[in-house]
Formats: C-alpha cells, structure tokens, sequence
C-alpha cells in the first residue's frame, strides 16, 4: 500500500512502524466522558485484552510533529480500528471520528462501530453494521473479533495466488501479520523480494517499503 502524505498530497518514505495485534480506538479523549462512555471503553478494552489485543488512541504516543500526520500514521500501522461514541458525545468529537473512520476505511483497515444507547447514526455508517453497547455486547463485539482474526489465513491465500502481481501479495501479507502478528509472514514477504527482479531499486521503493513490515 502507497501512503500519501495528508499534508502535502506526496509519497511519504518515512518508515511507519507496524503494531500488529493491536486496535486504535477512536472515542472522546479530553474532557468529562460520560459514565456510559467510560463503560464502554471500559467493555472494550476488557474484550480486546482477552484476546491479546492491545488498544492505542490518539494521545498513545508522542512525535512532538504534526497531529494529523500522527493519526494517519497510527492508523496505517494497525490492522483494525474501533469507533466510540453515542449520543452526549462533544460535536467536535464526532466529526474527528468520523473523518478518522473514513480515514481507515479508506486504508483498507478491519473497522467497526460501538454506539451508546439511543444514539444516532450518520446516514453513511447506517449502511454499516454496528455494534450497539447493550446486555449483549461483550458477546457481539467477542464474534466480531473471531471473524476478524481470521482473516489473517484468508489473507495469507489471496497473497499465494498472486503469482505475477508480488506487490499487492506483499501488501496482502502485510495486513495478514497485522492481524496475527505471526513472523513467519515477515518471512514470505521478504522471500517475495528476494525471489522477484527487483535489483537496483531504491531503498524507499514501493516494493521494498512493502516488504520492511
């Protein structure tokens, strides 16, 4: 995948470092948060723990650099990000989630949405299943956690079968070990390089930016 700078439009060469096995959460940060809201993010860390998932937001990690060049960048590195919010949400909030949101979306990122109780839903994400935060949730958001894992093997297999297109197998490999956090995927990715023409080319090449997850 080709990661473009969201401040000057360019290529970005920087190295991303990749935190597989982990989930940026979007949700209210400053503030008072509700007691719903802290329940929530209460429900969800608890969840994503129990699978061996760490959780990472905005105010994670400190570059002293630009704030959302930051965010891009963090969502980039994971392989799935979660939405938190409902209905006493600041409407400043709101818009960040969703310009965040789209952002993964839009990455190719595993997402989904976790709504407080009698909340609304924007118009574009009422086409997308959510989770509501109810009796059931820990159950809900626990299924969608099994599907999500396994992805990882269906990705694995579409990159097998991408014989004469080795970037997007390698861009396949790389969500893979996203998901899993399985080393032997580093391992196939590098053999893709090894294996392919890619003499001479650039350290910052697509193909070898691809391949240093």
């Amino acid at each position: 995948m080709i990661f473009y700078n969201p401040l000057t439009g360019e290529v970005d060469h920087t190295p991303v470092k990749h935190r597989p096995r982990t989930c940026f959460v979007l949700t209210q940060l400053g503030g008072t948060k509700t007691p719903e809201l802290l329940r929530m993010c209460e429900s969800v860390e608890v969840v994503l723990a129990s699978r061996d998932i760490a959780v990472i937001d905005a105010a994670s990690v400190t570059t002293g650099k630009d704030f959302l060049l930051k965010i891009w960048k963090l969502i980039y590195s994971v392989p799935m990000v979660v939405a938190l919010f409902e209905r006493y949400t600041p409407v400043k909030t709101l818009h960040n989630i969703y310009y965040e949101f789209g952002i993964a979306q839009a990455m190719g990122k595993e997402t989904m949405v976790v709504v407080g109780e009698n909340t609304d839903v924007p118009s574009d994400l009422m086409r997308t299943e959510y989770i509501p935060y109810d009796q059931g949730f820990d159950k809900s958001f626990a299924q969608f956690l099994h599907e999500y894992e396994q992805l990882s093997g269906f990705y694995e297999t579409i990159s097998e079968q991408l014989d004469n297109n080795p970037v997007l197998a390698m861009d396949y490999l790389r969500r893979s070990f996203l998901i899993s956090g399985d080393e032997a995927v580093r391992s196939r990715a590098q053999a893709i390089v090894d294996q392919g023409n890619f003499d001479g080319r650039a350290r910052n090449s697509v193909e070898v930016l691809l391949a240093s997850f």
